[in-house]
């Protein structure tokens, strides 16, 4: 599996929050390390949430 790939099946995978380092792609630990790849999760959720409770706000804004 190509490595980008392969970091970004890492990061977007729900069990990396959950149990960081129990799920393995291929038999290969995380690329950069656990707690990065972590980090990066948590992040990429948070901002993906922030989004849809903007996205949420403005259209109760705007149907008021």
């Amino acid at each position: 599996m190509n490595y980008f790939l392969y970091a970004v099946a890492n990061v977007t995978e729900i069990s990396t929050l959950i149990a960081p380092g129990m799920i393995d792609f291929a038999s290969q630990k995380a690329p950069g390390g656990i707690m990065i790849i972590w980090i990066i999760s948590a992040i990429l959720y948070a901002l993906i949430a922030w989004i849809l409770m903007m996205t949420w706000q403005k259209k109760q804004l705007r149907g008021k």
